[in-house]
């Protein structure tokens, strides 16, 4: 399902390798994040032909998994790396 809906980096990157308005698809992705959101039941119906309860936990521990961790691990590295360049 992670191909349904589009990652705002690659979203960006295309537009500006296709010489789009890179400036224009930057203020629309707040809407663009949004409609996924809301999407995504309705493309898991379409091609899925169901769509199933997640449980809490499972939710939360897939938001700690993709976001807090990589979150604090880039952190922890910009800390490293700035208290070892300077």
């Amino acid at each position: 399902m992670l191909m349904v809906t589009p990652c705002t980096d690659w979203y960006l990157a295309f537009t500006g390798i296709a010489k789009g308005n890179v400036s224009l698809s930057t203020s629309v992705l707040p809407i663009n994040l949004i409609l996924q959101v809301v999407l995504l039941p309705v493309y898991l119906l379409i091609l899925a032909g169901t769509i199933e309860s997640i449980p809490i936990s499972t939710l939360i521990e897939s938001i700690f998994i993709v976001l807090v961790i990589p979150f604090a691990f880039a952190h922890l590295t910009r800390f490293l790396l700035r208290k070892n360049l300077f």
